[in-house]
């Protein structure tokens, strides 16, 4: 299963993104092209990895079936990519999930359409110091993303976790503020997301996003907390068009 698994994902990605080079307008004025293959070659920007990696998965073995090109472009600057595809740089995007995407639309007044959620990522609680979460001493530093639509993720993770409790915020996203129980007096540290990862030779602990500590080289199996934990579909990174696509 676990092999079939990454197919299963690229199929299903594969065919969304016929789905929207099928419906592409001359109104819409965007990167996707047609070449002397007959396929139409879709200009994405996603995340290193895993979601780089899945998208060369489908260039390679499924796009041309599909009557597509793809046109991959590596970002580490999550932060950019919804406006370059609302400025016609890109097509589409592939990184983000839904509660993110939703944050970026209400600030920004994005016009882009997301698709469903394409495969799960980890989120986990890592640590070069302790090997099980209790082992965490009083007063230890945990990094945490900047990214406050993720921040309360991490919040909810430390809090499955038995080492915070986090006060009802109800539709609000929960901050370090509404941190209610704090037993080990643990000191948090908010900084970059992409920086997560090499921020583990200087704190404690740091939860990292999945694609993060992929990239870094960490093993997302056996973390102090997490994996796939907590993550339902609406945290499953998505495919982000413009709405004249459809």
């Amino acid at each position: 299963m676990k092999k079939l698994l990454p197919t299963l994902v690229a199929v299903g990605l594969a065919a969304s993104l016929a789905g929207c080079s099928g419906s592409s307008t001359a109104a819409t004025e965007s990167a996707v092209s047609g070449d002397a293959s007959g396929l139409t070659t879709i200009r994405i920007g996603a995340a290193p990895t895993p979601h780089a990696k899945i998208l060369e998965f489908v260039q390679d073995n499924l796009a041309a079936d599909a009557g597509i090109n793809l046109d991959i472009v590596e970002y580490t600057d999550e932060t950019r990519l919804n406006q370059l595809v609302a400025d016609g740089d890109l097509d589409a995007n592939y990184l983000q999930h839904k509660p993110y995407f939703d944050s970026q639309v209400e600030e920004f007044g994005y016009e882009l359409t997301a698709l469903e959620g394409v495969h799960i990522e980890p989120y986990a609680l890592y640590s070069k110091k302790v090997t099980d979460a209790n082992d965490l001493t009083d007063g230890a530093a945990i990094a945490l993303t900047n990214d406050p639509v993720n921040l309360s993720r991490a919040l909810d993770l430390l809090e499955s976790a038995g080492l915070i409790t986090v006060a009802d915020t109800g539709d609000k996203d929960p901050t370090l503020l509404d941190i209610s129980e704090n037993p080990k007096n643990l000191k948090f540290i908010e900084t970059d997301p992409a920086q997560l990862v090499r921020s583990l030779d200087d704190v404690d602990g740091a939860v990292i996003n999945g694609n993060y500590a992929l990239d870094g080289g960490l093993n997302p199996d056996p973390p102090l907390w997490g994996g796939v934990w907590g993550v339902g579909t609406e945290k499953m990174p998505l495919l982000i068009w413009d709405n004249g696509c459809w």
